[in-house]
């Protein structure tokens, strides 16, 4: 809520006007000076009343037209072409077949530690492909770009195989540790990166729907999730890729939903 500035309005207070006290041999004269005085001084005190009037009606109208610009500001812009972020305390790793699992990475093929070292332990298959795919490429030329790794029907890991579970590398950061980029480039990225991710997402349901007529066999994308994506090692708020995330404007046909899955 807004803060409203208060005005008050004191009224001002006024002395009495000393006077000076005349001898008789100066009256008419006087008299007459006291009189220009006194219709000068009433017309000088209708016209500041009147200027005074006027500028407390216009005063006391300000907070009505500024109180109006903020209750407009205030309207919460329409989400309905923007991506939505659903929050969750779960682990991300228990999504159900064919969901696609997101998760903030270098440019250099490497999933050494935080969360990454975890999608090296679900999912080694997935990180070979991650790795290989990295080293093909110069790290600059990744950084805003997704990468979606189908699921490893044929992994080693019997667990990757149960899982069946697509997985997305958004490149935010061209290296890791302290190459890391600013949280401006980080941030930068991030938009450019999720919205690679939406293309993509779209590219593989519209094959997988025209599958069905004979063309490919790959298998759609039911749900998106991810982590708090750059909050770990690369030391980005949460709330600033938050925010970056659902200003993505999506069209009709795209996927509008992340949901975020943390344990905290």
């Amino acid at each position: 809520m807004s803060k409203q500035t208060r005005l008050n309005f004191g009224q001002a207070s006024s002395a009495p006007a000393k006077r000076r006290r005349l001898n008789t041999s100066e009256s008419s004269a006087v008299d007459h000076d006291d009189e220009n005085r006194k219709s000068s001084k009433s017309s000088a005190k209708a016209k500041i009343e009147d200027q005074d009037s006027s500028t407390e009606s216009e005063s006391t109208k300000e907070p009505k037209s500024k109180n109006a610009i903020t209750t407009s500001q205030q309207q919460p812009p329409p989400t309905a072409n923007h991506i939505t972020l659903t929050h969750h305390q779960a682990d991300l790793f228990t999504a159900p077949p064919l969901t696609l699992v997101c998760h903030a990475t270098n440019a250099q093929g490497t999933w050494g530690a935080g969360i990454a070292a975890a999608f090296k332990k679900h999912y080694p298959a997935a990180f070979k492909m991650y790795a290989t795919h990295c080293a093909k490429w110069p790290t600059h030329t990744l950084l805003g770009t997704t990468l979606l790794i189908p699921p490893q029907n044929n992994s080693f890991s019997k667990a990757e195989r149960e899982a069946n579970h697509w997985i997305g590398c958004l490149f935010t950061s061209e290296r890791k540790g302290k190459g890391k980029g600013s949280k401006e480039s980080i941030l930068e990225a991030t938009g450019d990166a999720v919205r690679d991710l939406v293309r993509r997402v779209k590219d593989v349901n519209d094959d997988a729907a025209g599958s069905k007529g004979g063309g490919s066999n790959r298998t759609a994308i039911a749900s998106v999730r991810m982590c708090k994506i750059n909050s770990g090692l690369f030391g980005v708020p949460w709330g600033s890729t938050c925010a970056v995330v659902e200003g993505i404007e999506v069209e009709d046909g795209d996927m509008k939903e992340i949901e975020v899955f943390s344990m905290d």
